[in-house]
């Protein structure tokens, strides 16, 4: 049931951020650690995992990391990318010296959450392009659709920040945060292109897909506010999301 908790978790979040509607599952009412390793849930093996950081509850001392896999991750990263959608869903008078303040005291706050995530991340994360080669299987396929949702919640913080639909003396667009955004766009595109070299489109599911577009639109978003020439990257995250279609 726990897994299907999650499940069902990421699901409702993946629906709500592509429609922007409000979450209908709360962090504050999770009552449940994060599912186990894959292998350990098919042996049907009882093991003791962490539990999120939820609203009024701090994450337990107790880390258990060894017991947990790219799903058991894919639930954090979601749950960092709620509160980012939350962050900037708050309206914010952006001419009030204290709003604009506590904004970005809430902005550091989910940046250093991320940086934390990635840091705690096992080994081979970082080597996802060359595992494309090397094992082009369902696992690695699990690892690359976390990759996707790392590189959504990144867009999904510093755009805002790097290209602001409004501006005031105290609230200007951040160079640091569109370099951010550039950064993982860069490095989903290169993922991007070595699954479709590997043919391992097949094995990913629709949340790559609007992981590629989200990465997509931030490109056009940075040509315009730069008014420069259309970025390659834009045909290359159009051409294999066309691939994508197809499954």
């Amino acid at each position: 049931r726990r897994r299907l908790f999650w499940m069902i978790y990421i699901l409702e979040r993946y629906a709500a951020l592509v429609t922007r509607s409000d979450f209908v599952l709360r962090d504050d009412e999770i009552d449940r650690p994060l599912p186990c390793r894959y292998d350990l849930f098919s042996k049907n093996q009882p093991v003791e995992t962490r539990w999120p950081e939820t609203a009024g509850r701090l994450r337990s001392p107790i880390d258990h990391s060894e017991n947990l896999g790219s799903f058991s991750y894919h639930c954090e990263i979601l749950q960092v990318l709620s509160h980012i959608q939350t962050l900037w869903r708050k309206q914010v008078d952006i001419c009030s010296f204290s709003e604009v303040k506590q904004w970005e005291q809430s902005y550091c706050e989910l940046d250093g959450k991320l940086n934390a995530w990635l840091m705690n991340l096992p080994e081979d994360y970082s080597r996802l392009s060359q595992l494309c080669h090397s094992d082009p299987t369902s696992r690695i396929s699990n690892w690359l659709m976390l990759h996707a949702a790392f590189v959504t919640s990144v867009i999904r913080l510093h755009s805002g920040a790097a290209y602001p639909v409004a501006r005031s003396h105290i609230f200007s667009p951040s160079y640091n945060a569109s370099q951010k955004c550039l950064a993982a766009v860069q490095s989903l595109r290169e993922i991007a292109q070595d699954v479709s070299k590997t043919g391992m489109l097949g094995l990913l599911g629709p949340h790559f897909a609007f992981s590629l577009w989200t990465a997509a639109r931030l490109s056009l978003i940075h040509t315009s506010s730069t008014r420069g020439e259309i970025d390659s990257d834009v045909e290359i995250f159009i051409f294999i999301l066309n691939q994508t279609g197809r499954h």
